[in-house]
């Protein structure tokens, strides 16, 4: 089982669009897919909702009112999702009054019981909370979307300054950077070029393949749609495609 975390402190970067759209592409390869909704804002949940009324949310399972499981509906087949709460501050505070280990770990060891999962994607808020601090734990790779523009990789460096200096150290729990995502390219604009040419010098290897703007992205989540479904022929399926295949052929982490 993979476990990934999407994550980034910066909104607007394509987290969720990233989530949604590579999950999709990995079941449609034949693999079992979760995603795991980590955002108060619902995007991940909201854009692929359950056909029925939903029985638990990502709020019971970091409360420890349910099991991870019990908080899983199938969106589409081979993929699965964990909706999040409007109220995940809720869940943030538990953890935090809590504090025990045991406790922050909860989700972690819901990921760690479920069978027949071949990936769990993670979306992250676009800001630090406990629950970070949770889904963190729950994970063994971190993928970073980074939108190419002035200041972004000034922001970049000191996530991955303070993840890797600081909270990975303070959760004493090791997670590996597979890649960074380069998203919303449009290479009419000068600047895109130069800002990539950046990344690649900055990042080298962890630099996958990125998502060029694509009008079919916006439009697909509004009709509650993967792009792949709204467009299979949209420029974006051959993006979302090929950053699969990069993580399909990475080692799997046992």
């Amino acid at each position: 089982m993979r476990k990934i975390s999407i994550l980034n402190y910066k909104g607007g970067v394509g987290k969720t669009s990233l989530t949604i759209n590579l999950g999709d592409r990995l079941s449609r390869s034949g693999a079992n897919v979760l995603l795991i909704d980590c955002d108060r804002q619902r995007n991940t949940s909201s854009i692929l909702p359950a056909d029925t009324e939903v029985r638990a949310t990502l709020l019971e399972v970091l409360t420890g009112q349910v099991r991870l499981f019990d908080a899983m509906y199938e969106a589409r087949p081979g993929l699965y999702v964990v909706p999040a709460h409007t109220d995940l501050n809720k869940a943030a505070r538990h953890l935090t009054v809590e504090g025990s280990p045991r406790v922050l770990k909860g989700l972690r060891y819901g990921v760690e019981a479920l069978e027949g999962i071949d990936y769990v994607l993670l979306d992250h808020a676009p800001s630090y909370s406990t629950i970070t601090d949770a889904a963190l734990l729950a994970s063994e790779e971190i993928l970073i979307p980074v939108e190419l523009e002035a200041f972004s990789m000034d922001g970049l460096i000191d996530m991955i300054t303070m993840l890797t200096e600081r909270t990975l150290p303070d959760l004493e729990h090791e997670v590996k950077i597979t890649g960074v995502v380069p998203s919303n390219l449009d290479f009419t604009k000068k600047m895109t070029t130069i800002y990539l040419d950046t990344l690649k010098k900055t990042f080298k290897e962890l630099v996958l393949p990125g998502v060029r703007a694509d009008t079919q992205i916006t439009r697909s989540q509004s009709v509650h749609q993967t792009v792949y479904e709204y467009n299979r022929h949209a420029k974006a399926v051959e993006d979302y495609k090929a950053i699969a295949d990069v993580l399909v052929g990475v080692r799997e982490v046992v």
